[in-house]
């Protein structure tokens, strides 16, 4: 694909066309590549939907073509974790409107986990399977159970970075505990750019642990210990930054914390 260098871009051009290719986990052109089980992988992955490659953008069509956007939307899109590869570039120039292309190599996401050790006499088991790409929604997902001598502990979490295809995010996480539970969810706006003009969150935790003081192997007290918290953080980015790239930006927060009971 041609890169912008390669283009004659005349000033003041927008963007007609945002173009999304996905490219599977293994090239099978490559002859090194071309195996069995590269082509059943292949197969079991889910392509990354165009949606979520497309809700990380920081530029649009119709918007007016900024060489930075550009780059910073590709810099996102490297963070993900489920991708190896992306870059994206003007592959068209026809008049004053550009066709601008994504280009993106998915990876396997799929992670099992399985562990168990004893120490001491005591055995600790631990087993998990998590995908920060389901089944190519770009939406993380994660179940894991873990058990020692003191507590066993079943945890489930999930995490949007695109809420609706916007760069809202959330998430919320809930643990099972043979002496308690534990709850958290937050929703936040971040500085998800360097154009980005703010920054909002909201986010909160309800922990609930049932314990026992011990004398010896004697347990002479059970007590339960509440944990609460939620806070509330505000972000915008300084006016004598927006002239300059990086923009600078500026940030104030305040926490509301309840106490527990």
């Amino acid at each position: 694909m041609a890169r912008q260098s390669d283009l004659d871009i005349p000033e003041g051009a927008r963007i007609g066309r945002v173009n999304i290719v996905r490219r599977p986990i293994f090239d099978t052109s490559d002859p090194e590549q071309d195996n069995f089980l590269y082509r059943t992988l292949n197969a079991l992955n889910t392509p990354t939907w165009k949606s979520a490659l497309r809700a990380q953008l920081v530029f649009d069509e119709g918007d007016v073509y900024q060489p930075g956007t550009l780059d910073e939307s590709e810099r996102i899109l490297r963070q993900s974790e489920y991708l190896t590869a992306a870059w994206i570039g003007v592959t068209r120039v026809c008049g004053n409107e550009l066709e601008v292309t994504v280009l993106a190599r998915d990876t396997w996401t799929l992670l099992p986990s399985v562990g168990a050790s004893r120490t001491g006499g005591e055995n600790k088991t631990n087993a998990g399977l998590s995908d920060p790409n389901f089944l190519g929604s770009g939406k993380s997902v994660g179940i894991s159970h873990k058990k020692d001598a003191d507590r066993s502990e079943t945890s489930v979490d999930f995490d949007d970075p695109n809420v609706l295809g916007s760069h809202w995010q959330a998430g919320l996480s809930y643990d099972k505990r043979s002496d308690g539970r534990g709850r958290s969810a937050y929703l936040e706006r971040p500085f998800y750019s360097e154009l980005a003009e703010w920054r909002f969150g909201l986010s909160g935790e309800d922990d609930v642990r049932e314990q026992s003081r011990y004398v010896g192997a004697e347990a002479i007290a059970d007590y339960r210990q509440d944990r609460d918290f939620a806070s509330v953080d505000v972000g915008w980015r300084l006016a004598a930054g927006r002239t300059q790239w990086p923009p600078v930006k500026a940030a104030c927060r305040f926490s509301i914390r309840c106490p527990g009971v």
